[in-house]
């Protein structure tokens, strides 16, 4: 639940013979009247969404040899329904995806791969 509609309910319960736009559209103009930012900023405020979107994202790629590589291990959730007897208890890496792809992207290399 957004700040704002909390705000609202808490409002609605205050003065129930108010319309709910009607008290959303007085705190809205109380604040925008208060604090100095933009209307995309007080809306992202107000929605209780995040201001900060990453355009990229950084994919570690291991360069050591394979029996160099640390491994990371399954989660439990993943690990549950995995026999006792098996010795499959390992993530994959990139490079290991990246050997078992599907056919249709052969033609990738693996930076191109890892961005996917």
């Amino acid at each position: 639940m957004s700040n704002l509609h909390k705000a609202v309910m808490q409002s609605l319960e205050e003065r129930p013979q108010m319309e709910y736009f009607v008290i959303e559209r007085s705190m809205v103009v109380n604040m925008l009247k208060g604090v100095e930012m933009s209307a995309q900023e007080a809306a992202w405020y107000l929605l209780g969404q995040e201001m900060l979107e990453k355009s990229h994202e950084v994919i570690y790629i291991p360069k050591f040899y394979p029996e160099e590589r640390v491994h990371v291990r399954k989660t439990y959730k993943k690990s549950a329904n995995i026999d006792a007897s098996s010795t499959d208890v390992w993530n994959l890496n990139i490079i290991q995806r990246y050997d078992g792809r599907a056919p249709e992207s052969e033609d990738l290399c693996l930076a191109g791969f890892a961005r996917k």
